[in-house]
């Protein structure tokens, strides 16, 4: 991730990175933690795992300086 903002020739987006890679992994674990996202026979469908956590960062990855200015 800071090869990819690198290319952004912005040094604010480079300070941005470790506090994003821990805030995901904040809000994944809490997500695990948390009963009410466990899957149940209502809830089938609440899966977490490392994939969607893969998926934050996949997407940040597809950013474009262009769209981010100011």
């Amino acid at each position: 991730m800071r090869g990819h903002f690198k290319s952004w020739d912005d040094e604010g987006m480079i300070k941005l990175v470790d506090p994003i890679i821990n805030g995901t992994i904040h809000i994944f674990n809490k997500i695990l933690k948390d009963t009410r996202y466990s899957p149940s026979a209502k809830k089938f469908h609440y899966q977490f795992n490392l994939r969607d956590l893969s998926k934050v960062t996949e997407g940040i990855m597809l950013s474009l300086p262009e769209k981010f200015k100011g």
